[in-house]
């Protein structure tokens, strides 16, 4: 038994090898490198069941061979029996956690495909038999043949993409507008111009124009790594995409020089044409020309007020009987306030204490921390617990360095 199983690792390694490349379907799905994180868990939830049955299968055939060559050996006879028995059981739940998704979230597991319907904005690259791969973001390497695009988004919200011939946006590219079709050969690369509300465009060069790249860069969601798209410290100006017609809600960055949203940063609600131009409190320390690595993207709200509290305790503690205990309330949104500072004019002194949890006593607050050496964290509230209950770690705190959070700057989210 054990070579059989041996001989089905040995054939889902191959396939998931050969998945890093060819993309194959399974359960009618498909992916690419563009592919977002549920795309990829569906695809590998498909594949993986898939494996779970054809393990069932030969488990079974080779217990049920062992039952009818045991004879009178009743040992023999009673572990193909148990063998088979758990093989079925094993089919069972696999084939029940496809009832069990559905339910919770219908049309997404493997009965029936997802269609790219559900999606509401980006393109779609379709494969002979009318299969689709749906794509809303840059794409460095196509992964196969496609033989025309569906557009999603309206022409308003994304006029055009450009195709490269080779990948990392290289060679020659051919701008397609928004409407039209063309064949998408496999290691081309895709760059999308978006312009929709909420949308942000960077340029390698100041007052929104274009440098020694051939096209700004333009991005609809958070940045972890800009160098993910050649465009990691090379940022000289941003153009910020606000809402059109809804006066309630604002977008805005929080720009940071390290990747994963680390570093020294700053932050703005509006166009920026030269980052080395401090217009405080927004671009405050001017962030630089060439030095932005990630992205944080902010949707504020112009009607709601947050609110915060912070303690110099863990676990929002506030002891009455303990003096040394302190807390803060903040509730200026859109200014880089000093903690000391702020506390004080509440009659609470901050001098020589550590923030070391918040409390958001609204549910749409955001926070960024700044530290005195100018490093920066960003926290806003998850799931149903209000309280970070210790926030005493990243780049904002080192004790030993006297590396502690000074500023604070509270966000109003459109949550």
């Amino acid at each position: 038994m054990k070579k059989y199983l041996i001989l089905l690792f040995l054939f889902i390694s191959q396939k998931t090898y050969a998945l890093e490349n060819e993309y194959d379907s399974f359960g009618g799905r498909t992916i690419s490198d563009a592919s977002t994180l549920g795309d990829y868990i569906l695809y590998y939830f498909n594949f993986f069941l898939v494996v779970a049955a054809g393990a069932a299968f030969i488990i079974i055939i080779f217990a049920g061979i062992n039952y009818l060559i045991s004879g009178d050996n009743f040992t023999k006879r009673l572990t193909a029996k148990k063998m088979i028995f758990n093989a079925l059981i094993g089919l069972l739940i696999a084939l029940g956690s496809v009832t069990i998704l559905n339910t919770i979230s219908p049309g997404n597991t493997v009965i029936p495909e997802l269609n790219s319907q559900d999606y509401s904005e980006g393109i779609n690259l379709i494969r002979e038999g009318d299969n689709k791969t749906w794509v809303n973001d840059n794409v460095k390497k196509v992964a196969k043949d496609y033989n025309s695009i569906d557009w999603i988004s309206p022409s308003e919200d994304l006029p055009a993409i450009y195709i490269f011939e080779t990948p990392d946006y290289t060679g020659f590219s051919q701008e397609i507008l928004n409407g039209s079709s063309v064949f998408v050969p496999e290691n081309s690369s895709i760059w999308f111009l978006w312009n929709k509300p909420g949308s942000y465009i960077l340029y390698d060069s100041v007052d929104f124009k274009k440098g020694n790249k051939d096209l700004p860069l333009s991005l609809t969601k958070d940045k972890t790594s800009l160098a993910v798209d050649l465009f990691d410290n090379i940022t000289r100006s941003i153009k910020i995409n606000q809402p059109k017609n809804d006066s309630t809600k604002e977008y805005g960055l929080i720009l940071f020089t390290e990747e994963r949203f680390e570093g020294t940063c700053v932050w703005s609600f509006n166009d920026i044409s030269d980052l080395s131009i401090d217009k405080d409190p927004e671009n405050h320390l001017a962030i630089g020309l060439d030095q932005l690595s990630s992205i944080k993207k902010i949707i504020g709200s112009t009607e709601k007020g947050a609110q915060i509290t912070i303690y110099n305790r863990a676990n929002c503690q506030n002891l009455e009987h303990d003096k040394s205990s302190k807390k803060c309330t903040i509730n200026t949104s859109k200014t880089n306030i000093n903690i000391i500072e702020e506390c004080l004019n509440q009659q609470v002194d901050f001098r020589g204490e550590e923030v070391l949890s918040i409390n958001f006593d609204s549910d749409n607050a955001g926070v960024l921390l700044k530290a005195n050496n100018g490093n920066c964290q960003y926290f806003e509230k998850k799931g149903v617990n209000t309280c970070i209950s210790l926030i005493k770690y990243g780049n904002i705190y080192d004790p030993k360095k006297d590396i502690l959070p000074e500023q604070l700057t509270l966000f109003s989210l459109d949550k």
